[in-house]
């Protein structure tokens, strides 16, 4: 059914199967349904190789049962000295965007997305996902392992440049969700204070606001 750089792939159709794998201009402009699989490695596997097709912009994985775009499922092992990994999303418009999780089996779940809508420049989304998995691997390597700084109920404006201050430090913006309306903003030359401090920021604006 699906074709990949010279490879044809065998797909069994829509047999009711869990994920539903979608392209964006392939085989024909707009989003396609072009494959199914009963588990997400599989359909994992179709999406990558249906991502190299020519006209093909981007891939997702859609959980019927769930009826929303696929989590990546817990593996059986991970880093116990960097459980904090960023996973790729590609969007159907072409953007992509990361979502970072805590892989640790007691506490497993996705802490926030980070998308280059909410940053200064394209590519920009990836790097600052990478920034705040190596803090946050770096403070579970500490005393403070299990501080929850990062949340998905919040937007993240993150870089390397001057915000308020004179020299370039870390500075980060938290936005409301939806409003985009800045909580919080904080600078610091180390990302992790700078991220404790815009976090108590913002809930200390939350909490004022009766939220």
């Amino acid at each position: 059914m699906t074709h990949s750089g010279g490879k044809h792939h065998t797909n069994v159709g829509d047999r009711g199967q869990r994920y539903e794998v979608r392209a964006t201009g392939y085989p024909t402009d707009g989003k396609n349904v072009v494959g199914w699989a009963e588990n997400y490695d599989d359909a994992d596997k179709l999406a990558g190789g249906i991502r190299k097709a020519p006209g093909c912009t981007a891939t997702e994985i859609w959980d019927r049962q769930e009826n929303r775009r696929a989590i990546r499922p817990l593996r059986a092992t991970y880093n116990p000295d960097a459980p904090y990994v960023v996973d790729r999303h590609d969007e159907e418009d072409g953007g992509i965007h990361y979502e970072i999780f805590d892989k640790r089996p007691d506490t497993y779940r996705r802490l926030c997305t980070i998308s280059d809508e909410f940053s200064l420049s394209r590519g920009q989304a990836k790097k600052d996902a990478e920034m705040i998995v190596r803090a946050l691997n770096g403070m579970h390597a500490s005393v403070d392992a299990a501080i929850d700084l990062i949340r998905e109920d919040y937007c993240w404006l993150i870089g390397k440049g001057r915000l308020r201050s004179e020299e370039p430090l870390y500075g980060i913006q938290i936005l409301q969700p939806g409003t985009n309306k800045v909580l919080a903003e904080a600078e610091h030359e180390e990302i992790v204070e700078c991220i404790r401090a815009a976090v108590a920021k913002a809930d200390a604006a939350q909490s004022a606001n009766g939220e």
